[in-house]
């Protein structure tokens, strides 16, 4: 049981299968962020819109997978319940939301094995959701 998602990043263009021109093996090797919890769509929005309020450098797929590992961390705290690893290596079809398919600039540009309806969240909770992420942040970022 979870609310698990795996977050990934590529620089090629994309359709909703993920990065076009990109044979399995390939897509296969690419970093990847697993979420045990938090991985749901509003959470996933937040952590995305933090690394860009936080000022992580885009289109640099390295920093910025780094980075935003460290975002969701320092919002998450603990030892558990985040991983890093490859696109093949992770649990992306486990049945709860997939595989988000972002690109360089932290916008979500894709979704695999999405198999639950998204959570909805209103404007109001989204926006306090996304202040808990950065009130997580501020000591390790410079605004």
């Amino acid at each position: 049981m979870g609310n698990r998602a795996v977050i990934a990043m590529s620089t090629k263009p994309f359709n909703e299968y993920g990065p076009l021109g990109s044979d399995r093996l390939i897509k296969d090797a690419l970093p990847a962020i697993y979420l045990h919890w938090h991985g749901d769509k509003p959470h996933v929005d937040a952590f995305l819109k933090a690394a860009k309020q936080l000022g992580v450098r885009e289109d640099d797929a390295i920093y910025g997978m780094g980075r935003l590992t460290q975002i969701i961390g320092n919002y998450i705290g603990g030892s558990l319940s985040l991983g890093v690893g490859t696109v093949g290596t992770l649990d992306i079809d486990n049945n709860d939301n997939g595989l988000f398919w972002i690109d360089p600039n932290f916008n979500i540009a894709g979704r695999e094995h999405n198999n639950r309806p998204d959570l909805q969240l209103s404007d109001e909770k989204q926006l306090e959701l996304l202040h808990k992420v950065i009130e997580a942040n501020p000591q390790f970022f410079t605004v």
